[in-house]
């Protein structure tokens, strides 16, 4: 969607998994709270450029339209698994918030990236390689 939320996070999971190996049980850290992602941000519309580069013609959208698309799929789709994702997006995005005025949360990385970095530990700039890998797996499992 097009909104003022224009970046979006990914982290794959086998770098948070060697993250969490790489904090685990050290002394000098223990009992402190880390935030464990990529704080290398993904802007949507670039995201959109990369789809399209790669076969996937998927235009940005007004956060309304978009809305109105994702609650579509989960009225007549048929697929129970599908349905869920839409319901883990509505939840995300914070459709389903009663309340107008709620706290907004900021989350930081910076303390745990200097350790992770101090440890030998960079995260990726995602790239075009990184979508199609990611792609070429969400056919191989019949995801799309």
């Amino acid at each position: 969607p097009n909104w003022h939320y224009n970046n979006m996070e990914i982290s794959f999971i086998d770098y948070i998994s060697r993250a969490i190996v790489l904090l685990f049980n050290r002394l000098e850290v223990m009992n402190h709270t880390h935030h464990i992602y990529n704080p290398n941000l993904v802007n949507i519309n670039n995201l959109c450029g990369v789809f399209s580069h790669l076969g996937y013609s998927k235009e940005s959208m007004q956060l309304v339209d978009y809305l109105d698309y994702l609650y579509d799929i989960y009225r007549n789709s048929e697929n129970n698994t599908l349905k869920k994702m839409v319901e883990v997006m509505f939840l995300h995005l914070g459709i389903f918030d009663e309340e107008v005025n709620r706290t907004e949360i900021i989350l930081r990385c910076d303390k745990t990236r200097l350790i992770l970095s101090k440890l030998g530990f960079e995260w990726p700039e995602i790239n075009e390689e990184h979508i199609k890998m990611m792609i070429d797996y969400c056919k191989k499992v019949n995801f799309i």
